[in-house]
């Protein structure tokens, strides 16, 4: 019974991650929590970013 138990709080921080990431997603966070600026990687967020806000306008 204990192993149940443990297992659903695991699930339910899973779950709550999850949303968590998606909401920022939608704000348009970067999934990383750094500043794109000091990113060796930083052109390549700022561009997926870019994508995802123009899909959002054209639906």
């Amino acid at each position: 019974m204990p192993t149940v138990i443990v297992s659903l709080i695991v699930a339910a921080i899973l779950v709550l991650a999850i949303v968590q990431l998606r909401r920022d997603k939608k704000a348009g966070k970067p999934l990383c929590g750094g500043q794109c600026s000091n990113c060796p990687n930083g052109a390549l967020c700022a561009a997926s970013r870019k994508k995802d806000d123009e899909e959002e306008k054209i639906v």
